[in-house]
């Protein structure tokens, strides 16, 4: 299940418009980790990012609401 919500969302989304900067200290794991999913050990990074790509989808048209504190 997992596996196929990972793949409908990146196929859907990443045509260009996902992101990400040309370095940081977490980039190189944070690729290895969606290169080589389902094949890690550790998956909390594409359950994030997945789970934000499908919020997105279904939030194209609301604004954030943001809370000052």
């Amino acid at each position: 299940m997992k596996c196929s919500i990972y793949v409908s969302l990146i196929d859907k989304k990443t045509s260009g418009r996902v992101f990400l900067p040309h370095s940081a200290a977490w980039l190189s794991d944070f690729e290895y980790e969606l290169f080589m999913f389902p094949k890690v050990q550790y998956d909390d990074q594409v359950d994030s990012i997945t789970q934000y790509l499908n919020w997105g989808q279904s939030n194209i048209y609301k604004k954030p609401k943001i809370t000052c504190f």
